[in-house]
């Protein structure tokens, strides 16, 4: 499926839809007359927050074989953190770990 976004990250393996995981949001693609192109852009999560902060992005988003989707939310501060595992319900972001060394220095 054709998608113009330039940070469609990664994608599931069905054919009339795809799971992107963009910077503010994770949205579902669905390709509604088969012509391998997005006719509808859906924005199923959104809440992690954003700040306008060059630093915050997402990325990873891989699905298990349960259908449950991982990834992981970069932050604005300096430090190297890491990810922890939880599962992600449609629409909610669950709380994580992250830790930090330094406040951000802009």
């Amino acid at each position: 499926m054709v998608c113009t976004s330039r940070w469609a990250f990664t994608s599931t393996k069905k054919t009339k839809e795809v799971w992107v995981m963009q910077r503010p949001e994770l949205t579902r693609l669905v390709d509604e007359d088969g012509d391998n192109v997005a006719d509808e852009y859906e924005t199923v999560n959104s809440s992690w927050g954003l700040t306008d902060n060059y630093h915050e992005y997402s990325f990873g988003l891989v699905r298990d074989r349960y259908g449950n989707f991982y990834g992981t939310l970069n932050t604005s501060l300096s430090w190297r953190g890491w990810a922890s595992s939880h599962r992600w319900d449609i629409g909610r972001v669950h709380d994580s770990k992250m830790g930090r060394s330094a406040f951000y220095r802009g």
